[in-house]
């Protein structure tokens, strides 16, 4: 275990990176300011930085359940064996104000950054989860934003589809917000509620592929889905030397008749192949 960086690809190799920038804080940085530059939050905005704290609960307990859960011949035991340092700082955190990083921290050692790793070790072993390179993280929050933007200046849609867009692209934004602390099932969830929403309103969807700005966020749509199929590929070890979108999302894509335009970077000539297919 010699090295300081552990995979992504599990809460514990996420939680341990977040601590290891936490400690690397000075000890008398103010708390909340400190955590707010380990979590990649402007300092003013506090209701994003309450999340981000909240989402490093969510972390531990995370850690806790799944290494708690793993088969019987693996030695959860000795890896959660100073796993209450972990929860200990856990405890601190809705009590950050006027507080110090070094009490935020005072009660994790080495120890407990030992049983951490072991606990990401375990974990990446043997429920490892998909992951987004960062910088595709980056472009897609950067393409959210921007269709965010687009959205709100659109001068011909209507109010409730302006709305019904507007939900489902801030669930995605907050869920890449929040990548790189709870990593790729939040946005799991907003894709499959995204693509459940578009499924089951068909005429909202019809309503969506009218307007101009229709073509980027459909194509966001499937490359989020080519993405995250992607990444399942990887885990379950399967070849998929072109992915392609989800069949639901396929069908979506051409009840729409929206033209296409995915983000850059992302597969495109084989996935308007697909898309257009049969049509």
């Amino acid at each position: 275990m010699n090295g300081s960086v552990t995979k992504p690809n599990s809460p514990a190799g996420r939680l341990y990176e977040v601590l290891v920038k936490a400690r690397a804080s000075g000890p008398n940085t103010q708390a909340l300011d400190g955590w707010a530059q380990v979590l990649m939050v402007p300092r003013p905005d506090t209701t994003r930085l309450m999340r981000g704290l909240a989402d490093v609960a969510e972390l531990a307990d995370q850690v806790r359940r799944q290494v708690s859960g793993l088969p019987g011949e693996v030695d959860a035991d000795t890896a959660l064996s100073h796993f209450d340092e972990i929860e200990e700082v856990v405890k601190r955190l809705p009590m950050l104000a006027s507080n110090t990083m070094e009490w935020s921290l005072g009660m994790l050692t080495s120890a407990g950054m030992l049983s951490l790793r072991m606990c990401a070790s375990l974990l990446s072993s043997h429920r490892p989860e998909p992951v987004i390179e960062t910088g595709r993280v980056m472009e897609l929050l950067s393409e959210v934003d921007q269709l965010i933007d687009e959205l709100r200046a659109c001068d011909d849609i209507d109010e409730e589809t302006r709305r019904f867009v507007l939900r489902l692209l801030l669930k995605i934004k907050h869920a890449l917000d929040d990548y790189h602390i709870l990593g790729v099932r939040p946005v799991e969830a907003a894709v499959n509620e995204t693509v459940g929403a578009l499924s089951r309103q068909p005429q909202a969807t019809a309503k969506v592929a009218k307007n101009k700005f229709s073509q980027r966020f459909f194509g966001l749509v499937v490359a989020l889905d080519i993405i995250l199929n992607m990444g399942a590929n990887v885990i379950a070890l399967e070849a998929a030397t072109q992915p392609s979108p989800s069949p639901v999302v396929i069908q979506i894509v051409r009840e729409s008749g929206a033209p296409l335009e995915l983000p850059p970077g992302v597969w495109q000539p084989g996935t308007e192949t697909v898309i257009e297919a049969d049509q």
